[in-house]
């Protein structure tokens, strides 16, 4: 549910959605306690229940909504702190105190991306099957592009390419964006290109690869 998210967008639904999930973190509680006591108290104490152990009556739990929907926890330590070996512990620190620079770059230059942003774009090699202009434009073309799967895609390359050229040329696609409707064409994904004040220029792969290669 992100409720991080949620937070600057539907103070509302983060209530329920946080008071849900004290409910359930509280019936495990309940259910862990025979087997790992401290445990389930050091939660039931966390969340601010009020009733610690053997004290919580196990018909307390079949009511959903026992919990105050507002009040005060305490702050949360791990409770099971990551054990690691001495060398886990020597190749991560330099990993941690180099993303900890660089999540302080992102703050000072909110242009740049992180690795995890790069990572969830889905790019792929593709190659043109069919092409074909979109009538009443003098920019777009209506591509098949097969990247594992056929998927239509609009792009802006009628100025610069003729249909014929594109049949069985190899692309780059970003293939998880948000698809949209372009004259009238839905298109799933968008074709990599460089452009200068020469034109516009696909980029292709170094060699033949098989459609659907994933760009990493």
């Amino acid at each position: 549910m992100k409720p991080w998210a949620l937070a600057t967008q539907d103070q509302e639904r983060l209530n329920t959605v946080l008071n849900t999930i004290t409910e359930v973190i509280k019936i495990v509680s309940v259910l862990l306690w025979p087997f790992m006591p401290q445990t389930a108290e050091k939660i039931q104490h966390q969340l601010g229940l009020g009733i610690i152990g053997v004290d919580f009556p196990l018909a307390h739990v079949k009511e959903w909504g026992k919990v105050q929907r507002v009040r005060p926890i305490s702050t949360a330590a791990p409770l099971f702190p990551r054990v690691t070996s001495a060398k886990e512990a020597k190749t991560e620190a330099p990993f941690d105190e180099e993303r900890h620079k660089m999540e302080e770059k992102m703050k000072e230059e909110p242009g740049l991306v992180s690795l995890e942003d790069f990572q969830r774009l889905d790019i792929r090699v593709g190659t043109v099957k069919e092409t074909e202009a979109i009538p009443g434009s003098k920019k777009l073309l209506k591509l098949v592009v097969d990247i594992g799967e056929k998927r239509t895609i609009v792009a802006g390359m009628a100025a610069y390419y003729q249909t014929n050229e594109l049949i069985n040329k190899q692309v780059i696609v970003i293939a998880n964006l948000v698809p949209v409707t372009l004259m009238g064409v839905e298109s799933r994904g968008m074709i990599l290109a460089a452009e200068d004040e020469k034109g516009v220029y696909l980029l292709i792969p170094d060699k033949e690869s098989k459609p659907g290669s994933k760009i990493s």
